[in-house]
C-alpha cells in the first residue's frame, strides 16, 4: 500500500486458531531494517480476532515490513506455520502549502456514477465528501468545483475512488482532478488516474512551523507525533529544545 506522514499507522490482525484464550502475545516486527517487539495483552477467545495498531517506520520509495508471533501466553506458539506475514508499502512525501482554503477542480468522464472522493484529516475523519454523480453518456459533463476550508498546521489526505477500477480517461473522456491553493498555486494536477483508488497527502500551513520576519526557518511534523518527529529547514547554527 501507500503511506504518508499523514497516516503512518496500520494494523496487525491477530487471529486465535487455538483452543484456549490468548491473554498476551509478543510480535516481532522487522520494518525497513528496524526490528522491535510489539506486545499485546487482553482476552482473545478461540476463532476470534483483534487488530493491533502498528506504526510504520519506512521512509524510502519502497519498504517492507515483516511480522511474526514470538510468543503466546508467555510460551512459544505450538503452531508456527501461520505465524508470519509481510508486505511492501510505498512512502509518499508530503508538501506544505500556505493557504486559507483548498480548491478542487474535477473533470469526470461519461461514467460519473463510478467516481467518488473524500478529504480526510490525519486521524482518518472525513471532512468533505462527494455527492453521487450521474452518468452523462455520450457527453462529458461540465467541470465541477469545490472549496475546502481547512485548519492550518494540519496534515490532510485527498482520496478519489472509481468503483469500476479504471479511473477516468481515454475512450470515456479525459477526466482529471486538480487541487490548488487560494492564490492559484497548483498542488496536484492528476490526469492519469486509471485505477480503483488514488490518494494525495498535503499539509496546510507549516506544522508547528517557526517563522521569523515572514521567513520560514523550521518545519516540525507530524503533529501529534507517536514515533518519528521530523525537523527540517533548520540552519547549522540553530539551537532548539523539545
Amino acid at each position: 500500500g501507500k503511506i504518508s506522514t499523514c497516516e503512518r499507522t496500520t494494523n496487525v490482525r491477530l487471529i486465535n486458531r487455538g483452543t484456549s484464550n490468548i491473554t498476551s502475545t509478543v510480535i516481532t516486527v522487522s520494518d525497513s531494517g528496524i526490528v522491535y517487539n510489539l506486545t499485546w495483552s487482553g482476552n482473545l477467545a478461540p476463532n476470534k480476532e483483534v487488530l493491533i495498531p502498528l506504526t510504520l517506520q519506512g521512509t524510502s520509495a519502497t519498504n517492507n515490513v515483516t511480522i511474526s508471533v514470538n510468543s503466546v501466553n508467555l510460551i512459544a506458539d505450538a503452531r508456527t506455520t501461520n505465524n508470519s506475514d509481510s508486505y511492501n508499502y510505498e512512502f509518499l512525501a508530503v508538501q506544505s502549502f500556505i493557504t486559507s482554503s483548498v480548491k478542487l477542480e474535477l473533470q469526470l468522464d461519461i461514467y460519473g456514477s463510478e467516481t467518488s472522493w473524500e478529504v480526510l484529516d490525519n486521524a482518518g475523519n472525513i471532512l468533505y465528501s462527494s455527492e453521487e454523480y450521474a452518468d452523462e453518456n455520450p457527453d462529458v459533463p461540465a467541470v465541477k468545483n469545490y472549496t475546502f476550508n481547512l485548519a492550518n498546521n494540519t496534515c490532510y489526505i485527498f482520496k478519489i475512488y472509481d468503483s469500476y477500477g479504471d479511473g477516468f480517461c481515454c475512450d470515456y473522456g479525459d477526466g482529471y482532478y486538480k487541487l490548488t491553493t487560494d492564490s492559484g498555486t497548483v498542488m496536484v494536477n492528476n490526469t492519469s488516474f486509471n485505477s480503483d483508488e488514488a490518494l494525495y497527502p498535503f499539509i496546510v500551513g507549516s506544522i508547528l512551523g517557526v517563522k521569523e520576519t515572514n521567513k520560514l526557518v523550521a518545519d516540525i511534523f507530524p503533529n501529534p507525533v507517536t514515533d518519528i518527529l521530523n525537523i527540517t529547514k533548520v540552519s547549522n547554527n540553530a539551537t532548539f529544545a523539545i
